[in-house]
C-alpha cells in the first residue's frame, strides 16, 4: 500500500525507536543520505549514536556536510555499490540536487520524464567501509538509493553473511521495474532476516515468500531483520 511523506516520517521514527534502543551506542550507516534528514532523526533519537552517512551528489553533499557539522554525524561524499570505482549519478537537468538522483539514467528520464544532467561520483562498498574503520557490528543500515539498493546490499554481503548487521532498511518501489530487480532478489541474498513492510500503525509481517504479497512496486519501507540465533 503505498503511503505519503507523513506516514513515511512516522513510520521512520517508529521503527528507529525500537531499533536504536537496543544498545546504548548505535552504529547506524546511512547510505544515500541527501541533505540529512534521517540521520538527524537518528542522533535526535539517541545522541549516542555513531552515524555514517553517505551522499554522492556534490551539490546535495554540501547541505548534508552543513547539518553534519551542527549535528554531529559523519558525512561521505561516497555512493556504495557493489563495485568500488567511478560511476555515473544521474540528476534533473533543471533542478540537481534533488533527492531522486540515481545511478540509473532511467530513473530521471523514465520514471520521473525529464532530462538529465550526469555527475561522475566515487564508489565504494560498505564491506569496505566497515572493515576500513574496524566496525565489529552495524545495529542498522539504511539503504535509500533511487533503485540500486539490491547493488548496496550485494556489496554489503560478506557483513551481512557474518552477522554483524542486525537491522536493514530499504526502499522498494517503481524504482525496481526500472532495475529489473524483483523482490525475490532481497529475499534470496536475506535468508537470515525476517522482512517486514513499514506503516503508521508499524511493521507489518511479511512472512513466507509469496510473489503477491512482496512483489509490490510502489512507494514503500521495508526492514529486515536479523533472525534470532537458534
Amino acid at each position: 500500500m503505498p503511503t505519503d511523506g507523513n506516514d513515511v516520517r512516522k513510520s521512520d521514527e517508529s521503527f528507529l525507536k525500537m531499533v536504536l534502543r537496543s544498545s546504548a551506542n548505535p552504529t547506524v550507516l546511512d547510505i544515500g543520505a541527501n541533505v540529512g534528514n534521517y540521520a538527524s532523526q537518528v542522533m535526535q533519537i539517541s545522541p549516542k549514536a555513531q552515524v555514517f552517512a553517505f551522499e554522492p551528489h556534490p551539490k546535495t553533499f554540501k547541505q548534508l556536510e552543513a547539518t553534519a557539522n551542527k549535528t554531529g554525524f559523519a558525512a561521505f561524499n561516497l555512493a556504495c555499490s557493489d563495485q568500488p570505482g567511478t560511476l555515473q549519478l544521474f540528476d534533473y537537468a533543471d533542478n540537481d540536487g534533488s533527492e531522486h538522483a540515481s545511478l540509473y539514467k532511467e530513473v530521471i528520464e523514465k520514471v520521473w520524464s525529464s532530462n538529465s544532467n550526469t555527475w561522475d561520483v566515487s564508489v565504494i562498498t560498505v564491506d569496505h567501509f566497515i572493515e576500513e574503520n574496524n566496525l565489529s557490528k552495524v545495529d542498522l543500515l539504511k539503504v535509500d538509493t533511487e533503485g540500486s539498493e539490491l547493488r548496496v546490499l550485494l556489496g554489503a554481503k560478506q557483513s551481512i553473511d557474518s552477522g554483524i548487521i542486525s537491522a536493514i532498511q530499504f526502499e522498494f518501489n517503481a524504482m525496481n521495474v526500472v532495475t529489473r530487480v524483483y523482490f525475490r532478489d532481497f529475499y534470496d541474498l536475506l535468508p537470515m532476516y525476517d522482512f517486514y513492510r513499514m506503516s503508521p500503525g508499524g511493521l507489518l509481517p511479511l512472512g513466507p515468500y509469496q510473489a503477491f504479497v512482496y512483489e509490490q512496486f510502489v512507494l514503500q519501507n521495508i526492514v529486515a531483520l536479523r533472525k534470532p540465533p537458534k
